[in-house]
């Protein structure tokens, strides 16, 4: 017991040491300046490093009712979570890797073997979950044990080479098929043990990187769907859900169409005010909105009355949506609509959100691309709204959907232009350590969306154009910042390796900053560098209406969609890449050709005044001809009475 006491202290010494760390990194982000790279935090890794050895040192040495007891002890299970990323690319010691191989030998064998959860403790402190075997012969695990393995099998993972992105994807496959299994066959388990797989999957289960690979994931959009609909069908307040059957019928009595919206929050939030462009200007004489908040707030949302008046303004009602994933549900059913768009992407996974949408809550339920990057893979869904593209991508969109995919011409999202921003003492070159006359490169992709692709990408753009710089802002305030800024740095530190002839002080990470420091950041810069495979949208529009030139690639899959159809509505497809290769071309040439940059840049003052990303008023209206098309094709609206939208000339 003496032992397990010394082990869960060390435990809770490590956990506190990254807490620590995170805390006070954040209170120095009170200025915008460059985050130092892994050297910098070398004593941090050292200690962590010398913590992880002699905690797993010790875990190796527990025997009897001790071993067993490891289970139960989440803080242990919790460090190695957060150990996991930050020590990537940290070198073992020859003994530390001889012991974590005995280790991971015995795990291999199966769980019915003496010490093999005490092995796979250990494993857990190093290990990726696509790095070792999926154990599916769990019926040997106590349930804390089987809590535990659960907890690790659904590990997001670190992506931190490119081979990894297959891994991901192949490791994913085989741990789908198997959670559908165990759901099914969970209803002959105990109790308790079935309500600790229902948990798991709901907490821990996540798709997310599924949108930042370079892959075709149609299959894991298909196989989480299935398994959130298997969970539904098991879980009491869905069972009681009376959903809308198919085909659609109309409301009898009923003069206007009900729209509803599902959306983050209904603050000053960057996606909620583009889906009040959306749908500002929606026939108020034949739609009624109905705003569906989940009331997530973090601290990018801000308060601005003037945009609360407006919203509120063109709604019929705003609702707080409350309770587990059946009575979120409920709310929306009770308001009886005829359409429901989600414009959110806030969960890819089992949560309630995820829950409630596998059920069809309207009468035509529709996803918005530029807004949730993919396919939902759920039988509810009749439609989404897609940009158009070319016929390459088409085939591939087809691949990954399930809906009856509906296209509008570029761009997908328009905004409301805010007031341009100037550089204030704390966002300056000088301050950035970036010598005035430098290129910059910069990028506001979140830190997620940074793969060994992309990164690889703009590492060849330094490496061809002399005095360049790459400035990358990767953490909002909504992102917090710094455990995920050390996994990020391990993996821009992992790629440096293969560039030796760059000097890492051309690559300037800052730490979080807020929209107006990224404005700022963006003002400072020459290019921006648009994300991929994962597009973004905001950051390339602000780039745009600065008169910066925006590189993009190709959509290749539905989550590619957005910097390519911006670029692309201003008249400017030179800028689009078909592949990396083709955007680290476009890249260098705009650094290197000064008249060609200038060229660019005039072009992009011409066409703002113009640009349809900032013509709300018409890209609602066109945006409505389309839902009035839908209404007509599902006989919920007489085609003869659809009047077609003028348009308003600014």
């Amino acid at each position: 017991m003496r032992d397990l006491l010394a082990i869960l202290l060390s435990a809770q010494a490590i956990h506190h040491r990254i807490s620590n760390f995170e805390t006070s990194a954040r209170q120095q982000a009170a200025e915008c300046g460059p985050l130092p790279s892994a050297k910098h935090h070398a004593g941090l890794l050292k200690d962590l490093a010398a913590q992880r050895r002699k905690l797993t040192r010790m875990i190796g040495g527990l025997a009897g009712k001790d071993a067993r007891r490891l289970s139960g002890i989440k803080d242990i299970h919790t460090a190695s979570g957060r150990l996991r990323g930050i020590m990537f690319g940290q070198g073992l010691r020859k003994d530390e890797a001889e012991f974590l191989a005995r280790q991971d030998r015995i795990f291999r064998k199966n769980w019915a073997q003496p010490g093999c959860f005490k092995a796979f403790t250990i494993v857990s402190f190093y290990a990726q979950p696509f790095d070792v075997t999926l154990q599916k012969n769990i019926g040997k695990l106590s349930t804390a044990e089987l809590r535990c393995y659960l907890h690790f099998a659904l590990r997001q993972p670190h992506i931190m080479q490119a081979e990894d992105e297959k891994k991901y994807v192949d490791y994913y496959r085989h741990l789908t098929d198997w959670l559908l299994h165990l759901v099914k066959i969970s209803e002959r388990w105990p109790p308790a043990r079935a309500q600790i797989l229902r948990q798991v999957i709901k907490s821990a289960l996540t798709f997310g990187t599924c949108y930042y690979i370079d892959l075709p994931i149609g299959d894991l959009v298909k196989a989480r769907a299935q398994i959130v609909t298997a969970l539904t069908r098991r879980l009491p307040g869905f069972k009681q859900l009376k959903t809308f059957p198919q085909p659609a019928k109309p409301a009898p009595g009923r003069h206007k169409l009900r729209f509803g919206i599902i959306s983050r929050n209904i603050g000053d939030y960057t996606d909620t005010r583009a889906l009040y462009a959306l749908f500002r200007e929606f026939d108020p004489e034949r739609y009624e909105i109905y705003w569906y908040s989940l009331d997530i707030i973090d601290p990018t949302t801000l308060s601005d009355v003037e945009f609360f008046r407006k919203l509120y303004a063109f709604t019929h009602k705003v609702v707080s949506l409350r309770g587990d994933g059946a009575q979120k549900a409920q709310q929306v059913l009770n308001d009886d609509l005829d359409f429901l768009a989600v414009g959110t992407a806030y969960s890819f996974g089992a949560q309630y959100l995820d829950q409630m949408l596998s059920k069809r809550l309207a009468r035509i339920q529709v996803g918005l691309n530029a807004m949730v990057p993919s396919s939902s893979g759920f039988a509810s869904y009749d439609y989404s709204i897609v940009p158009e593209a070319s016929a390459e991508a088409l085939k591939n969109f087809y691949a990954e959907s399930s809906e009856t995919l509906k296209f509008v011409a570029d761009p997908m999202i328009w905004y409301e232009p805010r007031p341009v921003t100037q550089p204030d003492k704390f966002v300056t070159r000088t301050a950035l350590g970036i010598p005035k006359n430098a290129i910059i490169y910069c990028s506001g992709a979140v830190a997620n969306k940074q793969m060994p692709g992309t990164l690889t990408c703009w590492l060849e753009i330094l490496r061809q154009v002399p005095n360049s710089y790459l400035l990358l802002y990767p953490y909002n305030p909504a992102w917090g910042g710094y455990f995920i800024g050390l996994t990020f740095l391990a993996r821009l530190n992992a790629l440096l390796k293969q560039y030796p002839d760059i000097d890492p002080a051309r690559i300037v990470v800052t730490r979080q900053v807020t929209p107006d420091e990224g404005n700022r950041l963006i003002l400072l810069s020459d290019i921006y560098l648009g994300s991929f495979p994962h597009a973004g949208a905001t950051s390339a529009t602000l780039a745009l209406q600065h008169g910066k030139p925006v590189v993009a690639r190709h959509a290749r899959w539905l989550r590619s969609t957005t910097d390519p159809s911006l670029v692309r509505s201003i008249g400017l497809p030179e800028l689009i890449g078909k592949d990396n290769e083709e955007v680290t071309a476009i890249a260098v040439r705009l650094g290197l050709d000064r008249a060609w940059r200038e060229k660019i840049t005039a072009h992009i003052a011409s066409a703002l005044p113009s640009a349809p990303f900032f013509d709300s008023v018409n890209g609602s209206r066109r945006f409505q001809a389309l839902f009035d098309d839908m209404a007509a094709e599902k006989g919920l609206l007489e085609r003869s009475s659809i009047k077609p939208q003028l348009r308003v000339v600014r």
